[in-house]
C-alpha cells in the first residue's frame, strides 16, 4: 500500500492499493509497518462483540491443541484438525499422514511452540497466524507459520498452511534422555528445575508453557486436561496478573515418579491463599510432567 501525487484510475496500481498521498498520510496514525492486517472486502460485515469473542476463542482452542497434539506427536489427533482436502505442495491429506508419521519416527521428541496468534476472518476462510519455534532433537526453526482454516459443519479444520524463515537464529536441537537422571543430586535438581518452569508459567499466564508440564492423564477436582486447561484460561483472563511463591519445598524421587510438597503463597487481585501444596510428577517422553496435584489450607491460615 502506498500513496501517489497522481490521478487515481482503475487497473492503473499493478496490483498495489494506492491512496492519494494525503489520504495516506492521515492512515499513518492507525497503521504499524508490517504488523497492521491488510483485508480486502467488498463489503463491511458486522457482528455482535461476543460473538465475535466466543468465535474467536473457538479457534484459539483449536490451533493451540493442534500445536500440542503435534508436540505430543498424536499423529491421529493431529490429522484431525485438517479438512480432507488439504493440499500442501504435490501432497493430499494421506501424503500429509505419511510425511508426518515418518518425522514423528525419525525426531524421538518434538517442541512446537506459538506465539502471538492472531486470526482473521474473510467470507468463510480464515487466516490464522503465529510466529513459531519448532524444535526437536535433530532439526530446530524460527519462523512464521499461516494456517488457512475452513469450516467443516461447526468445527474449523485447516485446508492449507505456510511457512517462511523469520531471520532469527534456531533455538538449541532438544536434548533426548528416555529415563529420569540416575544420578541422586541431578535428579532432584532436575524435578526442582521442572517446578520452578511451572511456577514461572503459572506466574506469568504463558497457558501453553503452563499446560506443556501436565501429563496426557492428568486428573483434578473431575477435571481431565482438556477441563483444566479450559479451568485455568478463565482464570488467567479472569485475573492477568498474579504471584506465587513456593517455599519449604522437598522432593522424594522412586524411579520415573516424584513427589513434590512445598508451602505455596498464591495472591491475585480477586484471590489470595496459603497451604499446603503436593505435586505427584510422573515422567513422560523423555521430561517431568504433573500427573496430579493437589492443595491444602495450611492451619491457621486463610
Amino acid at each position: 500500500m502506498h500513496g501517489t501525487n497522481e490521478e487515481l484510475k482503475q487497473r492503473s496500481s499493478n496490483g498495489c492499493i494506492v491512496l492519494a498521498n494525503e489520504d495516506v498520510v492521515q492512515l499513518d496514525a492507525y497503521i504499524s509497518l508490517w504488523d497492521t492486517p491488510i483485508i480486502i472486502e467488498e463489503r463491511l460485515m458486522y457482528d455482535e462483540r461476543e460473538n465475535l469473542r466466543r468465535e474467536g476463542s473457538l479457534l484459539f482452542e483449536r490451533i493451540e491443541d493442534w500445536s500440542r497434539a503435534w508436540s505430543e506427536k498424536d499423529l491421529d489427533r493431529y490429522l484431525s484438525y485438517y479438512a480432507g482436502g488439504f493440499r500442501w505442495k504435490n501432497l493430499d491429506l494421506q501424503g500429509w499422514r505419511k510425511r508426518k508419521a515418518w518425522l514423528n519416527q525419525r525426531y524421538k521428541k518434538i517442541s512446537v511452540q506459538l506465539n502471538d496468534i492472531r486470526v482473521f476472518r474473510q467470507g468463510g476462510m480464515v487466516l490464522a497466524t503465529a510466529a513459531e519455534t519448532y524444535r526437536s532433537d535433530q532439526f530446530a526453526s524460527s519462523g512464521f507459520k499461516h494456517l488457512y482454516l475452513v469450516q467443516n459443519s461447526k468445527e474449523w479444520r485447516i485446508l492449507g498452511e505456510e511457512w517462511r524463515k523469520s531471520g532469527r537464529p534456531a533455538p538449541p536441537l532438544l536434548q533426548v534422555a528416555t529415563k529420569p537422571p540416575t544420578d541422586e543430586t541431578e535428579s532432584e535438581e532436575s524435578v526442582r528445575h521442572f517446578v520452578e518452569k511451572w511456577r514461572l508459567a503459572w506466574k506469568e499466564g504463558d497457558l501453553s508453557s503452563y499446560m506443556a508440564c501436565y501429563h496426557p492423564r492428568f486428573n483434578n477436582r473431575g477435571m481431565d486436561l482438556k477441563g483444566w486447561r479450559r479451568y485455568k484460561k478463565w482464570l488467567f483472563k479472569r485475573s492477568p496478573e498474579r504471584n506465587i511463591q513456593l517455599t519449604d519445598i522437598t522432593a522424594e524421587l522412586s524411579g520415573s515418579d516424584a513427589v513434590v510438597v512445598s508451602k505455596q503463597e498464591y495472591k491475585s487481585e480477586i484471590h489470595q491463599d496459603f497451604g499446603l501444596k503436593t505435586l505427584h510428577l510422573r515422567w513422560h517422553r523423555d521430561h517431568w510432567t504433573i500427573f496430579r496435584e493437589s492443595w491444602q489450607p495450611l492451619a491457621g491460615q486463610e
